[in-house]
C-alpha cells in the first residue's frame, strides 16, 4: 500500500495480475483492454503517476527511446490515470507513439487490484512490471519515492532476459 506521499509501505503483488481481467482503457481506440490480450508476449509494463509530469515524462521517454533496442516481441506499454486523450496528446507532442499506452482513469481498478493505488491523490505509483509470455508477473520495481526514475537500464535488462525464454 502506498500512502498519500506515494511512499511505498507494503506492496503485495500476486503473479496473476495478468489473469485478472482488469480492463484498461487503450489511448488509440478508446476501447476496453485486457493484459490477457498481450498472452505470448513480454510485457514491459511501465507505471507512471501522471504524464503531464517532468518524471513521468522522462520515464516514457526512456521505454520509447531507449526501449527502442529492446525485441520487438517485447511490448512495451505505459499504464497512467491519465485521460486517453491526455495520453494521445502527450504521445503525439512528445513522438512517442511507438508504444501503448493504457489508461486506469475511469475506476482505479488496475491500481487497486495490483496494490498500485496511491491513497489521497488516486495516483498509480511510479513502478515497471515484467510480465512473462504466459502471463505470469515476473519482477516489479516500485519507486519508492515518485519524484525518482526507476532503473529502467536494469529493467531492459531483464525484460530480455524474460523474452529469451520459451
Amino acid at each position: 500500500m502506498l500512502d498519500k506521499t506515494g511512499v511505498c509501505k507494503r506492496v503485495t503483488v500476486t503473479s496473476c495480475w495478468v489473469s485478472m481481467q482488469i480492463k484498461l482503457v487503450d489511448k488509440k481506440t478508446m476501447k476496453d483492454v485486457d493484459l490477457n490480450d498481450y498472452r505470448g508476449s513480454v510485457l514491459f509494463l511501465s507505471i507512471v503517476p501522471s504524464i503531464d509530469t517532468a518524471v513521468c515524462e522522462a520515464q516514457t521517454h526512456h521505454l520509447g527511446e531507449e526501449g527502442d533496442a529492446l525485441p520487438p516481441t517485447i511490448k512495451r506499454i505505459t499504464i497512467s490515470r491519465d485521460t486517453p486523450f491526455a495520453q494521445a496528446r502527450f504521445a503525439k507532442e512528445a513522438k512517442l507513439e511507438d508504444i501503448d499506452y493504457l489508461s486506469d482513469y475511469k475506476e482505479g481498478a488496475f491500481g487497486r487490484s495490483t496494490g498500485l493505488l496511491i491513497d489521497g491523490p488516486q495516483l498509480l505509483a511510479r513502478s515497471v512490471v515484467l510480465v512473462d509470455k504466459q502471463g505470469i508477473v515476473r519482477y516489479i520495481q516500485v519507486v519508492p519515492d515518485i519524484t525518482h526514475l526507476p532503473d529502467m537500464g536494469n529493467d531492459f535488462a531483464k525484460a530480455i532476459e524474460l523474452d529469451r525464454l520459451p
